[in-house]
């Protein structure tokens, strides 16, 4: 089953985040994940496809690398 969840992030810088994109890659197979640094909200995208994902991956993942995450409605 197909989910989506749509995050306010602070990641503002392109490396960083295509290195967060790899990470939610690498532990969530079959999820596809983008960042939308143009949005003031620095938007983090994911589509979860594997019925294994669920967002407390995603909010690990990027407190681990230091960031902030909110869901956004």
């Amino acid at each position: 089953m197909e989910r989506i969840g749509v995050y306010q992030t602070d990641v503002n810088d392109l490396s960083e985040a295509d290195s967060i994109l790899d990470e939610i890659r690498h532990r969530l197979p079959g999820s596809d994940a983008s960042f939308d640094l143009d949005d003031c909200d620095n938007v983090l995208r994911i589509e979860y496809n594997a019925p294994e994902a669920d967002s407390t991956k995603v909010v690990s993942i990027l407190e681990d690398n230091g960031y902030q995450i909110n869901p956004l409605p």
